[in-house]
Order: C-alpha cells, then sequence, then structure tokens
C-alpha cells in the first residue's frame, strides 16, 4: 500500500495497485457500495492501466491490528472490547448490505491509535451475494479463498459453506487473538495440514488453566469459534450477547 496526495483534492490518500481481474473488481464493486460506514474503508476513486488497476482510498490508520497487538501484546477485555465492537459493526453492516468479505482477520483492520478508530479493508476476496448462485443460502465449496489461520473448518476443507457464519469465524479467531495474543488452534497461517489435524481432534474451544477472562467472553468465544457451522452463532446472537453490553465495561 501506497500513499501520496490526490493532485485534485490534495488529499492525503492511500493507493493500492493490483493486476486487473476478478479481486480488483470485486474490491472496487464492494467498497463503492458500502460507503458511509465509520469502520469501513472509504473509496476515493479507481482507474484501470494497461495490466493494473489503481484504487484511491482514505488513509485509515498507522497500522494493521496484526502490527498493533505486536507492539502491545495481549489486550484488556476492556480495549478488546472497544476494538472489536467496532469490527463487529463493520462485518454486520456488510452481511445487511448482502456482502461477504471472506477475508477477516487482523492484517484487514486498519487502526488509529490517535482516534482509537479502526476500519475494515482489503475486499478482494468479498463476495456480493446478490449476484452468486447460493444452495441454501450457502456458497459453494469451490469459493475457499481466504487466510487459513483465520479460516472456518468448512473453508479449509473446502466445503459448502455459510457465508455469514464464515466471517463470523474469522470475526471469532480476531477476538481470541486480541486477548491472548495466540492463535485458537495454536497454528499461523503456514502450517495447513497441522491446523486441519488440530480442528478435527480437538473440535471444542479449549482455554489454558493460566488464561484469565471472563465466563462472559469464554462463552461468547465458543459461539463464534464453533466448529460446526449449524450450531456457530450468528452475528444477532453476538450483537445481544450480555459481554457485547456496554453497560458492563463502564
Amino acid at each position: 500500500m501506497l500513499v501520496g496526495e490526490d493532485s485534485q483534492t490534495k488529499e492525503v490518500v492511500a493507493i493500492k495497485i493490483i493486476k486487473q481481474g476478478q479481486i480488483f473488481r470485486r474490491e472496487v464493486s464492494s467498497l463503492r457500495s458500502l460507503k458511509g460506514h465509520p469502520n469501513i474503508i472509504e473509496i476515493r476513486k479507481a482507474g484501470l492501466g494497461k495490466e493494473h488497476g489503481i484504487i484511491f482510498m482514505e488513509v485509515g490508520g498507522g497500522c494493521d491490528l496484526a502490527a498493533y497487538l505486536v507492539e502491545k501484546g495481549s489486550l484488556s477485555e476492556v480495549d478488546a472490547r472497544d476494538i472489536f465492537f467496532q469490527m463487529f459493526s463493520a462485518v454486520n453492516f456488510l452481511t445487511k448490505n448482502h456482502i461477504c468479505h471472506h477475508d477477516i482477520k487482523l492484517e484487514n483492520f486498519v487502526f488509529d491509535a490517535e482516534t482509537n478508530r479502526v476500519k475494515l479493508i482489503d475486499f478482494g476476496y468479498s463476495v456480493n451475494l446478490k449476484s452468486m448462485k447460493l444452495t441454501e443460502g450457502k456458497l459453494s465449496s469451490s469459493y475457499s479463498f481466504c487466510s487459513p489461520a483465520y479460516a472456518s473448518k468448512q473453508v479449509l476443507f473446502r466445503e459448502v459453506h455459510d457465508p455469514e457464519k464464515t466471517d463470523v469465524f474469522g470475526l471469532g479467531v480476531c477476538l481470541y487473538l486480541l486477548v491472548t495474543n495466540q492463535f485458537p488452534w495454536s497454528v499461523q497461517d503456514d502450517d495447513l495440514e497441522k491446523l486441519k489435524k488440530n480442528m478435527l481432534e480437538k473440535p471444542q474451544l479449549l482455554f489454558d488453566h493460566d488464561l484469565i477472562l471472563s465466563d462472559d467472553l469464554k462463552e461468547l468465544l465458543r459461539g463464534m469459534l464453533e466448529i460446526n457451522e449449524s450450531q456457530r452463532w450468528t452475528l444477532k446472537e453476538i450483537e445481544e450477547h450480555p459481554w457485547m453490553k456496554e453497560e458492563l465495561f463502564v
């Protein structure tokens, strides 16, 4: 990602250069249809070169949440909730607009430490559900893009999958990382086979004995990171959970 100045408006903008193709078209289409949400990056304009597409966007923050976590370490539940609520709000807005991001991860949320504002980026794998042929509300097994360490079992094993619950699983991994600074199945992106093995052998999310988390947060994480997609929580169930209620953190 580059940063430059718009010659007409003089605004400092983020510049993304992508090879022309489906990823570029998905990104531009999704960003144009999702304008106006405080936790989703705003597109300014897009254009085509000979082989690449160029997207001009607002500058959303100084780093992504993965880099922020490396610097800060695991967060308190209070701090994690403030960040997660914004992440949830962005994904919930996507779902209401019939879009699945399909690559929810800390690296795809930029963070401005001065304003504490989080913004969702990188819509190259996004799916406009209105234009897709779904089978009983599910995406085809062939649509299995996303970062493995954040992927649900259905995506990892190339099964048909519920688009909303796919993004919910990614959100669950993000929240788990925010409060523990580790992945739920202790695997990074570069060890796909071990991740698959761990998911099959330990389908229930477990917490280390020395990990101090509230019972409400543990319940929420178990619901979001349920391996069985039919039992995984919906966005509405997450929104209504006690851990998400602001008064608990005043």
